[in-house]
């Protein structure tokens, strides 16, 4: 759900069981609202990972990278500088296996991906 610059009143209200509504996730927008990665822009490998995420951009890209867990709890957070195509690499041994959620903020724009960390 997108909405436009301003106060909201957000409400959610669940009238039958059987819905596993756990949190949400409100994110500030960034100089230019694009937020979603355009094709081609981010890839993620090997997914799934076993000690080591890849992330291919394919230009400059300075920005912040967020490792969720699948409850929504921030695990990982780092600050990259790439310059032109680069690869930047994460270690992601110490993740419990499961399934993480994954955030790229740079001022150009919100990018998100999940990938599945391997039992060893």
């Amino acid at each position: 759900m997108y909405l436009p610059a301003g106060n909201h009143i957000l409400r959610a209200e669940l009238n039958t069981g059987g819905y596993n509504f756990n949190y949400i996730l409100v994110t500030p927008a960034v100089n230019n609202p694009v937020l979603a990665t355009a094709p081609g822009c981010l890839k993620i490998f090997p997914n799934p990972v076993q000690d080591k995420l890849y992330m291919k951009l394919n230009r400059e890209y300075t920005g912040t990278l967020d490792i969720f867990s699948s409850d929504g709890i921030l695990v990982y957070t780092s600050r990259y500088i790439s310059s032109g195509e680069s690869t930047l690499v994460t270690d992601t041994e110490s993740l419990s296996p499961g399934v993480y959620t994954l955030r790229w903020v740079s001022p150009e724009r919100v990018g998100w991906g999940r990938f599945v960390k391997a039992l060893p």
